[in-house]
């Protein structure tokens, strides 16, 4: 709210959102999936990440800064000229042979706000681009044989 003088005003905070993405790894008959998160909303919201499962083909957490806390859902307050979250992937899992092997991560554009989407290589937003523009595509494979990769999703309302 703004006061000015006698009178209060509210104070736009912009359309609110919320994206979920989504990995998919190998089916090993172990857990093969994982959901993060993220978005623009009233107020701040920040869910920790439940302990990993004691076996897995693929994971996925979402990484808080400046604590570098796991998180499964970061929601942020409008104001901001640029966003970023940062998404902790491990494509291969924990199981099963140590040869590389994929994993695909997915969103719905739909569930954006408006403004521009990138995702990044890295854990900040001048890493490589990856995906130039996240509304115009829906996945990006990943590949590795149980390194953790980090890529970062940059929004710009």
């Amino acid at each position: 709210m703004l006061l000015f003088g006698n009178a209060v005003f509210a104070q736009d905070s912009g359309p609110s959102w919320r994206a979920r993405f989504h990995l998919e790894g190998q089916d090993l008959g172990v857990v093969k999936e994982y959901e993060v998160v993220i978005g623009v909303g009233p107020k701040s919201e920040l869910l920790p990440s439940p302990p990993p499962p004691p076996e897995y083909s693929a994971r996925m957490e979402l990484i808080s800064r400046p604590n570098w806390q796991a998180a499964y859902k970061d929601i942020r307050e409008p104001g901001r000229d640029v966003y970023f979250w940062i998404l902790a992937i491990d494509p291969h899992g924990n199981v099963g042979s140590p040869y590389a092997r994929k994993a695909r991560l997915s969103w719905c554009p739909s569930e954006f706000g408006e403004g521009d989407l990138e995702l990044r290589r890295g854990y900040d937003e001048n890493g490589e681009v990856l995906v130039r523009d996240m509304m115009a595509s829906s996945s990006y494979d990943l590949e590795g044989t149980g390194e953790t990769h980090y890529v970062t999703v940059v929004y710009a309302p």
